[in-house]
C-alpha cells in the first residue's frame, strides 16, 4: 500500500489538524487540487464548493479558496449543501467539470474531509495517486499573474431544489406525514423545505446544526428517534441522512428500520425501474436482496464496499440502480453519485404508488457485525487470517472481513440461516482476530451506532 495516497473509500477524509487536513498542509492540498485540475480541464477549469456544517468546514473551505483563486478557475460557491446539490451543479452546468465537498460524511464533527466530483465518474485510483503525488511534490509559488473568479451562488442550491420537485407531479405527498432527520447536518438546508413543497405535512428533527452535533446520535446512523417519531405521530414514513446527505435509511409505518437493501427491492417496484434486468449491490448486501431479485429473474452483481465500485459496474453495464445497505443509493438516470433527498422522494413516490408504507419486500437472513480498532494492521491475505474465515465458512455462515477505508477499524459481518449462528459466529472470529491485530478498545455500546449502516 502507498502509504502517500490519503484517499479512502470515499474521498480524503481524516482528523481535523491531521495531514493533509493540518493548518501547514490544506494550502499544499489545494495547490495539488488546481494542479490536478490543470492537468485534467486545463486552465479555465470550473469547480463548486459546498460543505456540511462541521465547525471546521467554513475554515478548510477558506483556506482551500485563498490557495486555488491563485489559479484562473472559475469558482462557484454554494455554502452549505448536500453532497447531492454539488453533484447536480457538475452534471448539469457545461462550465463547471469539478466539485468539492468539505464534509466527513456520516463521521462525528471532530473529523473532515474532501469529496471530489466530477462529470458522469468517479474520481479513479489513479487519479488519488496523482493528487498525493502532487501534494508531496514542490510546490508552485505565488507569481500574482493570474486570478481566479469567484461566484458566492446562494441561488445553485434553489436550482437545484427546483430540479428535484420538477421530477414529480405537484404536492404529491399531500396528505402524508413525514418524520425527517436532517442528521443536523447538510440536509438541514433544504430537506424541510423540499418535502413541505412537495405537499407532504412534515416533522422535522435535528435541523440545528450548532458545528459540533452533526451526526450526534442522530441522522442514518442513530434511527432509534425516527422511530419513535413516526409512531408517535402515526407517520406514513420516515428518512434518516446523514451528514452530508448523500444517505438515507427509512422507517416505515410501523417504526421499522429499512436499510439500503430494503430500498434496492422496493425501487425495483419503480416504474422508472421495474424493468432492469440487473441491479448492483455490495459484498456487505443481505443475501435476501439477491434471492428476491432471482424471483424476479433480475440478476444481482456484487461489488467491494463503496459506492464508487457501485458506479463502476453500473457504468460498465449500462445499469440504473445500485447501493449499498448503509443507504448509499445510486440512481444513475438521476446522478453518478448518491443524493439522499432525491432517493428519499422516490421511495415515497414508490410506496404512494404501491399503497404500501410497510416497504416489506424482502425479509432478511439475521446478520450480526462489529468493529474492531486496531493496533496493528494485519493484511487480510495473511496465512492466519485467511485461516480464521475459511473455518468461519465452514460453519454455514456468510462472512465478510474488511478493514474501513474511512475509520481505523477491522469491520467483520457474519450473515447465517439463525441469528443465534450469526452471534456465535462472530464471537469467535472476532476473538480470534483480536490476537491478532491488537485490541485497542471497543465502541462504548452505550454510544455505539447500527453497525449494519457504517460503509
Amino acid at each position: 500500500m502507498n502509504t502517500n495516497n490519503f484517499f479512502g473509500t470515499d474521498g480524503i477524509r481524516k482528523r481535523i489538524g491531521t495531514r493533509p487536513l493540518a493548518q501547514n498542509d490544506l494550502p499544499k492540498l489545494a495547490h495539488a487540487i488546481a494542479q490536478w485540475l490543470i492537468h485534467k480541464f486545463g486552465t479555465k477549469a470550473g469547480l463548486v464548493i459546498t460543505h456540511d456544517s462541521r465547525e471546521s468546514s467554513p475554515w478548510m473551505k477558506t483556506t482551500l479558496l485563498s490557495t486555488l483563486l491563485e489559479y484562473p478557475f472559475l469558482i462557484y460557491d454554494m455554502h452549505m449543501a448536500p453532497t447531492g446539490a454539488a453533484s447536480w451543479i457538475v452534471q448539469t452546468m457545461p462550465e463547471v467539470q469539478c466539485g468539492l465537498v468539505i464534509t466527513a460524511s456520516h463521521n462525528p464533527y471532530y473529523d473532515n474531509g474532501i469529496k471530489i466530483i466530477l462529470k458522469n465518474e468517479k474520481i479513479t485510483p489513479r487519479d488519488q495517486q496523482l493528487l498525493s503525488n502532487l501534494f508531496f511534490a514542490t510546490q508552485k509559488s505565488f507569481t500574482y499573474s493570474s486570478f481566479g473568479t469567484y461566484f458566492g451562488e446562494n441561488s445553485l442550491l434553489d436550482t437545484y431544489h427546483k430540479s428535484l420537485i420538477s421530477k414529480f407531479r405537484p404536492n404529491f405527498l399531500a396528505g402524508k406525514t413525514i418524520v425527517i432527520d436532517c442528521a443536523n447536518g447538510a440536509a438541514s438546508t433544504i430537506a424541510p423545505k423540499l418535502f413541505t413543497q412537495c405537499g407532504a405535512h412534515v416533522i422535522t428533527i435535528h435541523n440545528k446544526p450548532n458545528g459540533k452535533n452533526i451526526n450526534d446520535h442522530c441522522g442514518s446512523l442513530y434511527p432509534q428517534e425516527t422511530q419513535k417519531m413516526v409512531l408517535k405521530h402515526n407517520a406514513d414514513i420516515g428518512f434518516c441522512f446523514d451528514g452530508d446527505g448523500d444517505r438515507v435509511v427509512v422507517i416505515n409505518n410501523n417504526g421499522q428500520l429499512k436499510d439500503g437493501d430494503n430500498i434496492l427491492g422496493l425501487l425495483l417496484e419503480n416504474p422508472l425501474y421495474k424493468n432492469q434486468v440487473e441491479i448492483v449491490g455490495t459484498i456487505m448486501s443481505n443475501q435476501s436482496l439477491q434471492d428476491y431479485c432471482y424471483k424476479k429473474s433480475i440478476r444481482f452483481a456484487r461489488t467491494a464496499v463503496g459506492d464508487s465500485h457501485v458506479l463502476e459496474y453500473l457504468h460498465k453495464k449500462d445499469l440504473l440502480l445500485g447501493g449499498e445497505p448503509c443507504g448509499h443509493i445510486i440512481l444513475n438516470d438521476h446522478l453518478p453519485t448518491s443524493d439522499g433527498l432525491y432517493v428519499a422522494l422516490q421511495v415515497a413516490h414508490t410506496c404512494i404508488l404501491l399503497n404500501n408504507f410497510s416497504i416489506n419486500q424482502i425479509t432478511k437472513y439475521p446478520q450480526a457485525s462489529i468493529n474492531i480498532p486496531y493496533i496493528q494492521k494485519v493484511s487480510l491475505q495473511s496465512a492466519k487470517m485467511k485461516l480464521i474465515l475459511t473455518k468461519a465458512q465452514q460453519s454455514g455462515a456468510r462472512v465478510i472481513i474488511r478493514y474501513s477505508g474511512t475509520q481505523p477499524v477491522l469491520r467483520i459481518m457474519v450473515e447465517a440461516k439463525t441469528q443465534e449462528l450469526a452471534q456465535t459466529t462472530l464471537h469467535e472470529i472476532a476473538t480470534k482476530c483480536k490476537i491478532i491485530i491488537g485490541q485497542k478498545e471497543i465502541y462504548d455500546k452505550k454510544n455505539k451506532a447500527s453497525e449494519l449502516q457504517r460503509c
